[in-house]
């Protein structure tokens, strides 16, 4: 984890507040005033602020299928299987009131994944995180074990990849240490839901050692700092509210 020691994080926490005092004083804002105390606070305590977050939610699904969805008319000739059956899903009001904003540093890139379902979903959650959108990182093309394009049913078309979203917050332009890294990912579907390990590899080849965590991980990666309920965390990361 990425942490100064107790001393330094004191010092850097009285130093602030010397600086800060007389902006507090000239315009009285009371938010401003919480935010100053909070950052203080965050340092005197250690909370580990990084510059990558990258997620991959538990984006909750309706509970017909697909097909069921795009012919109501037909008979549903086989038992719908969602990704309840998989994993524990989140609504998105529960996800955006996580506080991401407590571990997001002040130049911070946000990696996310999202199915073109939950397209106005993502926007919302980048937007209640704190970060601006900024393009499509990656998509994703599926490959079956035999190297075959995967293909699911679909409203509209057959859905064959998945996209991971790039939004940032303050300047991460000046941090880019690679320009030539490659948007799509031609990759094998293993387990459900499991992402290709190239979209990490290439993150780290963007922004190079910068401190950086995954959110809703289901597994430990060296370099990486975790959080998620089939991890050991390397945070508490709590609702706004709480």
């Amino acid at each position: 984890m990425y942490l100064a020691d107790a001393n330094t994080q004191t010092l850097l926490a009285l130093v602030y507040m010397s600086l800060c005092k007389n902006v507090i004083k000239r315009n009285g804002n009371t938010r401003q005033r919480k935010r100053i105390v909070l950052i203080c606070w965050l340092y005197v305590l250690g909370t580990t602020m990084y510059n990558i977050i990258y997620a991959d939610p538990p984006w909750a699904y309706r509970s017909k299928g697909m097909y069921q969805e795009t012919f109501p008319k037909r008979k549903q000739i086989r038992k719908y299987q969602g990704v309840n059956e998989h994993y524990s899903t989140m609504d998105i009001t529960k996800i955006c009131t996580l506080d991401v904003e407590k571990i997001a540093a002040k130049n911070c890139a946000l990696f996310l994944w999202v199915t073109d379902s939950h397209l106005p979903e993502a926007l919302r959650l980048i937007k209640e995180w704190g970060f601006k959108y900024r393009s499509i990182a990656f998509i994703w093309i599926k490959r079956s074990s035999r190297g075959k394009l995967c293909a699911n049913v679909g409203a509209w078309t057959m859905k064959n990849a998945e996209i991971c979203l790039i939004a940032t917050k303050g300047n991460m332009a000046k941090n880019k240490v690679a320009n030539n890294i490659y948007q799509i990912i031609d990759e094998e579907r293993t387990t459900h839901s499991k992402k290709p390990e190239e979209a990490r590899r290439r993150i780290e080849r963007i922004f190079g050692g910068l401190p950086k965590i995954e959110l809703f991980a289901r597994q430990k990666v060296e370099g990486w700092d975790a959080w998620g309920n089939e991890v050991e965390s390397d945070i508490n990361l709590v609702p706004k509210h709480v």
